[in-house]
């Protein structure tokens, strides 16, 4: 039996790999990426479609198309599709082996968890799909294991392996790897001992299929661009792309770097998964014939919606997600961050942020660039699809309904985020919110606090638009 249809993956959607994603990246060095309202998107590896499924939703006039393996995955996904009554999306069971250049083009094309666990043949088809497939401005995003970060783990992966050696049945599998991990938790090694830690605390469906799995195969970043520039592919971007930055780095360090690179930014961004052990690669491709900016031109930022999820915390001070603060004494950057961070998460256009601050549209551009750099704001090409204010007769998010309808313990929002339901209350209040009740029914059917919870669930992204 195939290994994805023994045990299922639980896909969920992923951020980084969502087409505006790729398209503000895109945009900012130079591309015309197409507008991801009516873009044709192809996923590589979709499983259940969780990743496609929500973008479908929120833009109804793109197209997409997801290609997996398992029909078991495939199946689940088509009736979750069914139930949703998508017209603009199809899961097919087939091989990524089958897929040439007359599947038609598309402007994303999306392989998350794919290249690092499939064999050399299909990697290499993967590559070729990211060039034969994409749009002349397309953008494609592949995702995979790094070194050299992921020694360490292809360390613990070996011995996983010899602990489950001549083991079938995937329970038993599991239980025994599990059980090493326990053992190698308590080891006086320090590295070890945390990355058995962190292995430890995988659910049993991602320790099987990426630790345990017949294919691991990292690669260093040189190493991955090699095999796309064979295919005629350019590095765009990481999508993470804070990690990139070689301001997080000492000084010294990131002269060094950037001496060493001598302006390629291969190789400078190699040199600094050196420095900083990276293990895992969110990479960006487009066609080699396309010229990019490099720096991204600042002023293209006009033409963008901004974001933010961070809060002041102390005057002049912001922290954000995953770490991201800002402190400064600069009147026009206070004001700026306090104006997004009261409407965040959603998505202001610049003219309206640059009409509420006291600095010319240039300078303005120049800072919001590098704190999306640092990973302070966001930017996106597009308003945003939900509201953080509610009306009379609020509407949560349809895939959101349905989740919680069906009793998943994670639901997904509409910033292509997925959050724990934590109690039945939250639950039954999406499920509520149809739009066929006004806030007086909301308030007999879920007591007080009606407007807190509909705030909350709106910062959430959770609320139609």
């Amino acid at each position: 039996m195939f290994a994805y249809d023994a045990i299922a993956y639980e896909g969920q959607p992923v951020a980084q790999a969502h087409p505006e994603r790729l398209a503000v990246l895109g945009f900012l060095h130079g591309m015309s990426p197409a507008p991801i309202e009516r873009a044709r998107v192809l996923e590589l590896g979709c499983g259940n479609g969780a990743h496609l499924v929500p973008f479908a939703i929120t833009y109804p006039e793109s197209h997409c198309t997801g290609i997996d393996l398992s029909g078991a995955a495939i199946g689940r996904g088509r009736e979750r599709i069914a139930k949703l009554g998508l017209r603009n999306i199809r899961l097919e069971q087939r091989d990524i082996a089958g897929i040439g250049p007359d599947s038609g083009e598309f402007d994303y094309i999306i392989a998350h968890g794919v290249y690092s666990w499939v064999p050399e043949p299909v990697r290499d088809k993967v590559i070729a799909i990211a060039r034969d497939n994409l749009a002349p401005q397309g953008i494609a995003f592949i995702d995979y294991n790094a070194y050299p970060g992921c020694h360490i783990r292809m360390m613990l992966r070996e011995m996983l392996l010899f602990q489950v050696d001549g083991i079938d049945d995937p329970g038993l599998k599991l239980q025994h790897a599990y059980a090493l991990l326990n053992l190698l938790a308590q080891s006086p090694n320090q590295v070890l001992a945390d990355e058995a830690k962190h292995a430890r605390e995988r659910p049993g469906w991602q320790l099987y299929h990426d630790d345990l799995g017949e294919e691991f195969f990292p690669v260093y970043f040189s190493q991955f661009m090699q095999h796309a520039r064979e295919h005629r592919l350019q590095f765009l971007a990481d999508a993470q792309y804070p990690t990139q930055q070689l301001f997080t780095q000492p000084a010294e360090v990131a002269e060094t770097i950037r001496a060493a690179s001598r302006g390629d930014a291969v190789l400078e961004q190699q040199y600094l998964d050196f420095v900083e052990m990276r293990r895992f690669r969110h990479t960006l491709l487009c066609r080699e014939e396309i010229t990019l900016e490099r720096p991204p031109d600042a002023r293209r930022i006009k033409q963008l919606y901004v974001a933010t999820q961070a809060e002041r915390t102390a005057p002049g001070e912001f922290r954000g997600p995953r770490g991201a603060g800002m402190k400064t004494n600069l009147d026009y950057a206070l004001a700026a961050m306090d104006y997004l961070s009261e409407r965040r998460p959603a998505a202001v256009p610049f003219a309206e942020l640059a009409e509420s601050v006291a600095v010319d549209a240039d300078t303005l551009a120049q800072f919001l660039l590098g704190t999306f750099a640092a990973g302070l704001v966001e930017l996106h090409t597009v308003p945003s699809k939900f509201t953080i204010e509610p009306g009379e007769r609020p509407r949560a998010f349809s895939l959101a309904r349905l989740e919680a309808a069906e009793g998943d313990q994670i639901i997904t929002t509409m910033r292509h985020h997925s959050i724990e339901l934590r109690d039945d209350g939250a639950r039954r209040a999406i499920i509520l919110l149809d739009g066929t009740h006004d806030r007086a029914a909301l308030a007999r059917e879920l007591g007080g606090k009606v407007e807190h919870n509909l705030g909350q669930l709106a910062r959430l992204g959770l609320i139609e638009a």
